[in-house]
């Protein structure tokens, strides 16, 4: 969307985008006085305050605002001296600000997945003692290599796995 508001902060032009933004139709958001909105709204008060300092450095300014309506979408706003006065242009990125939420979760879902695609092994002897391990199942399990040697195979599965494992040790071990 676009606005233009004059030095006092009062809007001389928008387009159609910022009118329905806004919840109003043309003539009632060209009635608008920012100063004035700003003492009623609490969320008008920092545009006012970015829209000032556009004014008074004469330099572009960019910020980002959630709605001040309630509608709780998120924009970007540029900011901008424009014919006497400042004009604003925005953009309403909630999706896309979502969506990059979501992409940070994914990231870290693959990173977790990654990190546990290391392969556990262990060696179990004929008589279900566990002979070797390596540093992952180690750590995995939280015993040390001294330790896991003195376990046998079974008393580390779970124990509603316990009866089918030692049935399956029990077939690989008897050839």
């Amino acid at each position: 969307g676009f606005v233009w508001l004059d030095a006092d902060l009062r809007v001389r032009a928008l387009n159609s985008v910022a009118a329905a933004n806004m919840g109003l139709d043309m003539d009632a958001a060209l009635a608008l006085d920012f100063e004035a909105l700003a003492q009623r709204n609490e969320g008008m008060v920092v545009v006012v305050s970015w829209l000032r300092r556009a004014l008074r450095t004469s330099e572009p300014v960019r910020f980002e605002m959630t709605g001040v309506t309630g509608s709780g979408r998120t924009y970007s706003v540029c900011a901008f001296p424009f014919r006497g006065g400042v004009a604003y242009t925005f953009t309403q990125d909630t999706e896309i600000r979502e969506l990059r939420r979501l992409a940070g979760h994914w990231r870290a879902e693959l990173d977790a997945i990654n990190e546990l695609c290391e392969i556990a092994t262990l060696r179990v002897g004929p008589t279900g003692f566990i002979e070797d391990s390596n540093a992952f199942l180690q750590g995995l399990l939280g015993f040390s290599a001294t330790e896991l040697s003195l376990t046998r195979l079974i008393d580390i599965v779970v124990e509603a796995d316990r009866a089918e494992t030692a049935a399956a040790l029990a077939a690989v071990l008897s050839g």
